[in-house]
Parts: structure tokens; sequence; C-alpha cells
């Protein structure tokens, strides 16, 4: 529990730096775009009291370079939730290699519209890189049953899970839809992004945690 809230306060820092880049993505809001990616340099050791004012000054020295930005951020709490045929997977069961962590829904149009690129992607690089496309269900209407039948007709072969119990939303404080994170192969979050996003920002994402 400790881990998820000092997770949360972090992400909460994390996300008033790239309020700027939330800004611009409620101008192209109609256009479902969005290019918020920006490197996470969060620390393990560092206390709640000094988390925000120790991240901002971690961003601000931030180079366009990720070089050792596994080793200094922090790791991505874990959540279980449910793959298409009812199996539960944890998050941490899937660490190993760089991971795109995807909140999605079948009601959303931003979302329906990043995923053919996202299943473009996912295609020439599902070897080296993980995908994990959770259906947020519960949320905008959605239902397993709509997010199984939206997945089977736009022929999506990524790997969806179904968030059926809102624990992988709740835990990591999704409030729009789609919310991208990259976590490097150790499981820590390195970058994210709130909206739609294209190709070009999906494989920027995945250059910085590979």
């Amino acid at each position: 529990m400790k881990s998820k809230k000092k997770f949360i306060l972090l992400l909460a820092v994390f996300i008033i730096l790239i309020a700027g880049s939330v800004i611009a993505y409620q101008a192209l809001k109609d256009k479902g775009q969005a290019n918020v990616l920006k490197e996470a340099n969060t620390t393990k050791d560092t206390d709640k009291k000094n988390a925000s004012s120790e991240q901002t000054d971690n961003a601000n020295d931030t180079s366009d370079s990720n070089e050792g930005a596994g080793s200094s951020s922090m790791q991505a709490p874990d959540f279980s939730v449910y793959d298409v045929s009812g199996k539960e997977v944890s998050l941490h069961s899937l660490f190993g290699k760089p991971i795109v962590l995807n909140f999605w829904n079948s009601n959303c149009p931003p979302c329906k519209q990043e995923m053919p690129e996202f299943e473009e992607v996912y295609q020439s690089r599902k070897d080296d890189i993980t995908f994990v496309m959770v259906d947020t269900v519960g949320f905008m209407g959605e239902t397993l049953e709509a997010g199984k039948k939206y997945v089977e007709e736009g022929k999506f072969t990524f790997p969806v899970y179904y968030d059926t119990s809102q624990e992988a939303v709740y835990t990591y404080g999704v409030s729009a839809f789609p919310t991208t994170y990259f976590l490097d192969k150790d499981g820590n979050v390195v970058t994210g992004a709130q909206g739609a996003i294209d190709k070009a920002t999906l494989e920027k994402g995945i250059s910085m945690i590979e």
C-alpha cells in the first residue's frame, strides 16, 4: 500500500511536469492526438516530504537522451487483470522485456483512433516489446462483452487484458482515456502520454525504454 501511495504522489508530480503538454492535448482533442512524452526521472529513495522538489529538479536536468533512466525510475506498482480466456494476470509477471502499458475503452473515439497504429507497431516489435492493452471495463459504459467484440471486429492481435475490477485504473490514477505508460525491462516507469498518440510518438516512447 505504501508503494502505491508513493507512486501516486510521484505520478502527480510527473503529471504537473507534463501539464503544458496536456493543455496542448486538450486543444487537439477533436483530432484525438497528443504528444506529451517526457522522461520520468523519479528516485526510489526519495521520501514523500521531498518528492515534489526533488522530482522537479530531476526533470529539469533531464536531457533528450534516456541513458540511465531505468536505474533511477520508480518501479510501476502491480495490479491484476484478466486475459481473453479469463485467466488472471499480474503486471509484474510480465516484467523482463520493455512494456507498453495502454489504458483504452471501446467507447472512447481517441482510443479507437490510435488502436490500428498500436497494432502495426506491435506486429513489428512484438518479439522484443511487451504490449499490455488494458480495457477499462466499467468506465464510459464499457462492458467486457463490448470490449471483446471491438477487439474481434478490429482483428487486433496485441495482448488485451480486461480490468473488470477497475484495479489497474485506480492503482495508476488514470483520469483520461487513452493513457499510455512506457516501462523498461525492469518495470520502471520511464515516460508516458495522456491522449491518443500516433505511430511516431509510440515509437519514440519505445525508443526510450529499449
